[in-house]
């Protein structure tokens, strides 16, 4: 999703929001199951993100792009999540369907001197903090498929998983869930790649070039 991802973020400006220095523990409660996959428009629509697709809701708009041939659709339709998250929530709605937790939520910015995306740890920081250094801002959870379960990944694995550093017999099936908020709060971004982890997504990713 690296190359078409960035892509969509090129015209999205991130403000600061002050509300996320604490973030609650983790709870199964929480967990991501195959349903959270599938997503919801308000008209009953579905839509599911199969293996090695990833989709983006923004604005007006929902972009369902392939991992294979990098072909994607455009819907003039908003989609949200199997756990009821939409365009238009709050930061504290995002807190109470995700279990957010320090070593497992981690930063993803826009790095306007790579034009790729980048992580950083988070640590506390609030949105005002981050962004007076990058202009767009998402917080992305990570799940890895576990014999018929899913687990949920520390920050360290997210990012190994997304820059193709780890071994390919590390994982098979992973689900990265990324969300973008302004600076009241609102969340203005969603997006998840069902990532089948292996050569053809380090192609697609780029970083074997």
């Amino acid at each position: 999703m690296k190359k078409f991802l960035v892509a969509v973020l090129a015209g999205i400006t991130v403000l600061a929001f002050a509300g996320c220095a604490n973030m609650g523990e983790s709870k199964e409660s929480a967990a991501w199951s195959d349903k959270d996959f599938v997503f919801t428009s308000d008209a009953g629509e579905k839509v599911t993100v199969g293996l090695e697709q990833a989709l983006v809701v923004y604005e007006d708009y929902s972009y369902l792009n392939s991992h294979v041939n990098d072909e994607f659709t455009e819907n003039e339709t908003e989609y949200a999540t199997n756990k009821g998250l939409k365009l238009g929530d709050s930061f504290g709605d995002y807190k109470k369907l995700y279990a957010a937790a320090r070593s497992y939520v981690v930063w993803e910015v826009y790095d306007d001197a790579t034009g790729y995306t980048k992580f950083v740890e988070y640590t506390g920081q609030d949105f005002k903090e981050m962004l007076e250094e990058y202009d767009n801002v998402w917080l992305d959870l990570g799940y890895k498929k576990d014999g018929d379960k899913w687990k949920a990944m520390k920050d360290v694995e997210v990012q190994d998983v997304w820059f193709c550093d780890a071994d390919y017999s590390a994982y098979t099936e992973v689900a990265i869930f990324c969300v973008n908020f302004d600076y009241t709060g609102e969340v203005v971004g969603i997006a998840l790649d069902h990532i089948n982890y292996n050569e053809d997504f380090t192609s697609y990713q780029g970083w074997e070039e």
